[in-house]
């Protein structure tokens, strides 16, 4: 007899709570203490590991555990092993020698387009496959939720378009064309100032960019008709905002 297929789990990891959502919706949500480590989420994430029958997971990272870089591309480099060669090198100018202990991924985003560069704290991951291994788990994907909220709104995503993720002690503001997700802006204020931060953000992009002037700004984590934009010339177009965390937003990306 064939096993009957099941889906995978999706769990959202976020500094302030971790949502778990086993079919169409969240089912459970597990609140922590404002801005936990990711050690003292995986912590968390271990203790209830036991309430997670499924054999499959899909773990979606909060922009907080994840470091991000754009590359611009170079007819003369070929193989994914030279991208991967570059990405690292450019990371560890910017941040040092900590690089040595992260993973580094490259997405191509299509021939002479950007590539993404996502970097992620090797001691998260190697904890997520320890937990994964005690519970007798199957890691389907690690997702940065950059990337989950990217491709879940892919349609809807123009040239010419800001998408702006907004989440407690973390802006992230991801320029896009014709070529993809071309820059990135990413900030960390405290508790509390985040839409202020997320407006100072977009109005310094609007006053910045160039004459081809951006069409939307489509915004996941916060209610778009919060922000207060000064350009009357683009429009704000909201992202599955339900006034919850925004693991539980996550976690329902599909």
């Amino acid at each position: 007899m064939l096993q009957q297929w099941r889906k995978s789990v999706t769990i959202a990891l976020t500094p302030e709570s971790i949502a778990i959502n086993s079919g169409d919706k969240v089912s459970r949500v597990i609140e922590l203490e404002t801005s936990s480590s990711w050690s003292q989420v995986l912590a968390e994430l271990e203790n209830n590991g036991s309430s997670i029958t499924s054999r499959k997971v899909r773990i979606i990272l909060s922009n907080n555990m994840v470091r991000y870089a754009v590359l611009p591309w170079q007819s003369d480099i070929y193989s994914q092993q030279d991208w991967q060669s570059l990405a690292e090198n450019h990371l560890r100018n910017v941040y040092g020698a900590m690089v040595d202990s992260w993973r580094v991924n490259v997405a191509m985003q299509g021939y002479g387009n950007p590539l993404i560069v996502s970097a992620i704290d090797q001691g998260l991951l190697l904890r997520l496959e320890g937990i994964a291994q005690k519970f007798n788990w199957q890691i389907d994907a690690v997702e940065p939720a950059l990337m989950t909220v990217f491709n879940q709104y892919s349609i809807q995503l123009k040239s010419n378009d800001y998408l702006l993720m907004v989440e407690p002690q973390r802006v992230l503001l991801a320029e896009m064309d014709g070529n993809g997700i071309i820059d990135f802006s990413l900030f960390s204020p405290v508790t509390g100032q985040e839409l202020k931060e997320s407006n100072n953000l977009i109005n310094r992009a609007l006053l910045l960019q160039s004459s081809e002037l951006k069409n939307k700004l489509h915004v996941f984590g916060v209610d778009g008709s919060q922000l207060n934009i000064e350009s009357e010339n683009i429009m704000i177009n909201t992202l599955g905002v339900d006034n919850s965390t925004m693991s539980s937003m996550l976690a329902e990306l599909i």
